[in-house]
């Protein structure tokens, strides 16, 4: 179950007002505008349309919903590159593996994965080297649909997005 579903959230928001909502949308606007690690993520459950990630499964040709959608993928994408931030990396890995957004795309999956483990191989830092050791099992079942050649592309690009975010 999405933590954003299910009678509990019903009833713990059900006195939330428009105006808080709107509120809401704002300040996670400012926190993303200010680069705070977590915020787009944040503002990508929040959802479209002022709050309503269900939007996306019920209206998901809506015009609104669809420019939404093109937004946070920019987004995240412009983020991860920019700053190497893992949770955004793995956002945009499943959002490539799992279709989110109507954008299947196991390289770019892997692309994603590859970035993650290139990112803490090249942080110096010996916990998070070892989460890169951790991820070759996932890199392995990820790259087991691909040819050689999408597989030394996805790794070209997570070699260079660690080196333009990361490089010291």
């Amino acid at each position: 179950m999405d933590y954003l579903d299910g009678p509990q959230v019903d009833e713990r928001c059900a006195d939330i007002t428009p105006l808080q909502i709107r509120e809401m949308e704002k300040n996670l606007a400012k926190a993303v505008a200010a680069g705070i690690p977590g915020a787009l993520v944040q503002k990508l459950a929040f959802g479209p349309l002022g709050g309503d990630p269900s939007a996306l499964e019920t209206r998901p040709n809506d015009p609104l919903v669809l420019e939404w959608k093109r937004g946070m993928l920019n987004d995240l994408t412009v983020y991860g590159r920019k700053t190497g931030d893992l949770l955004t990396l793995s956002v945009l890995e499943n959002i490539y593996l799992y279709d989110y957004f109507g954008q299947k795309n196991p390289e770019l999956a892997l692309s994603y994965a590859m970035a993650q483990q290139e990112v803490v191989s090249n942080s110096g830092n010996p916990k998070r080297i070892r989460l890169a050791k951790s991820l070759e099992g996932q890199l392995a079942r990820l790259s087991e649909p691909l040819t050689p050649e999408q597989i030394a592309a996805a790794r070209a690009f997570a070699k260079t997005l660690a080196a333009e975010c990361c490089s010291k």
